[in-house]
């Protein structure tokens, strides 16, 4: 995306088909609380919160369609979105045919269940819980833009002299004449990642005596646990090493 015109539609194809890009952004929270009184001296707090986050960079029209197919060109690994055209210019009319094949986005769920317990016994306050936290992350890896590209040689003066190697003489052809010949230099096709979703949770437990020793001393003495079992990915997208048989 740049400061070129976006694309506009013609027969199957939609608005905003190249040259357009959209942020979208949203982030929800939620929590709930409840507080227990045993007696005068001893409560419970309990809370609830989830946090929900999507992010997603893409396209306009209708990033997922197999434009290259539309186009009459190699897909072979199916790639939706518009790839992107390169050439020799840098302002005709490949500058503003900008891929869309580069969207992203990221989801999180991240959940949480906080118990916290407060029990008074003469001088001490004793503060004890826990928390259980549970984040899952959805990740679409950037995708990688299948390309073809555009010279001038098809347009060119053949010159006898290269031989096999069949280029031409200087300063004649013109890459914008070779796209509108449909006479492509090169292309590129890109097998792209899954989508991926990673589980990760976090186990904590806590213990703290508030002495209040004297007037002007109080001791806060306190123990803290906190349990970070690995990470863990669906349908086992993520490489890892195999240390027993050295690999991944």
């Amino acid at each position: 995306p740049h400061n070129a015109p976006s694309s506009l539609a013609y027969q199957n194809f939609p608005v905003n088909a190249a040259g357009y890009q959209g942020i979208l952004i949203s982030n929800f929270g939620a929590a709930l609380g409840f507080t227990h009184v045993f007696s005068p001296t001893f409560f419970a707090e309990t809370i609830l919160s989830q946090n929900w986050f999507m992010q997603y960079v893409g396209a306009g029209g209708n990033p997922s369609l197999d434009y290259e197919s539309m186009l009459g060109l190699p897909n072979n690994f199916g790639e939706s979105g518009f790839p992107n055209f390169s050439g020799p210019s840098t302002n005709g009319i490949m500058s503003i045919l900008s891929s869309t094949q580069y969207q992203y986005q990221e989801n999180q769920i991240i959940s949480n269940i906080d118990e916290n317990l407060t029990k008074t016994i003469n001088k001490h306050q004793l503060q004890f819980g826990g928390r259980y936290r549970h984040e899952r992350f959805q990740y679409l890896p950037d995708r990688n833009q299948d390309t073809i590209g555009f010279d001038t040689e098809s347009t060119a003066l053949y010159q006898p002299s290269t031989g096999t190697n069949y280029n031409g003489y200087a300063n004649v052809g013109d890459g914008e004449a070779d796209f509108f010949m449909g006479a492509a230099a090169n292309y590129s096709v890109n097998l792209e990642p899954p989508m991926a979703h990673y589980h990760d949770m976090e186990f904590d437990a806590y213990f703290q005596d508030n002495w209040h020793v004297s007037r002007n001393i109080t001791l806060n003495l306190g123990l803290r646990y906190e349990a970070h079992p690995a990470a863990w990915t669906k349908d086992g997208t993520v490489t890892g090493f195999d240390m027993a048989n050295h690999a991944l």
